[in-house]
């Protein structure tokens, strides 16, 4: 068999895919008042490079440090709830059996609404479902 010298060759350049760390800081310094699509507009506009997915884990990794107190969720909020006990009131509704669940209210917005509202619900595996349950007297 007849064979023939090769004269071809491939180069693949390294691309370096990590996060900046100029983004990083970007996202940490504005962490507790932005969300994250709204931080990925604004650090991609600066880092064209960085993809939404990229400033979506990091802001999700970062943002734990300002409301995760245990590994566990539900001892987790209850912790956080009560460093805000100023702000918020914990519920004790007794719930069904197999189901654990957190309640509160907080007080700014259910002050103004004692004895008008009776209940308010929401679900959070339904999209943030909400409703409220307004007594007969205030319905007009």
């Amino acid at each position: 068999m007849n064979r023939f010298e090769c004269k071809s060759r491939l180069n693949i350049p390294y691309y370096d895919v990590a996060l900046p760390p100029e983004a990083a800081i970007m996202i940490r310094e504005d962490l507790e008042w932005t969300s994250p699509g709204g931080m990925a507009k604004k650090v991609m506009a600066a880092y064209p490079t960085v993809t939404s997915a990229q400033v979506h884990k990091a802001w999700t990794t970062m943002s734990k440090t300002l409301w995760k107190r245990d590994p566990e969720q539900l001892p987790s909020i209850k912790v956080l709830l009560k460093e805000y006990r100023d702000e918020v009131d914990m519920l004790e509704i007794t719930a069904a059996e197999g189901i654990e669940q957190v309640a509160w209210v907080m007080k700014k917005i259910a002050e103004p609404l004692r004895g008008k509202i009776v209940e308010i619900g929401i679900d959070a595996t339904c999209k943030n479902w909400i409703y409220l349950k307004i007594s007969p007297a205030d319905q007009t």
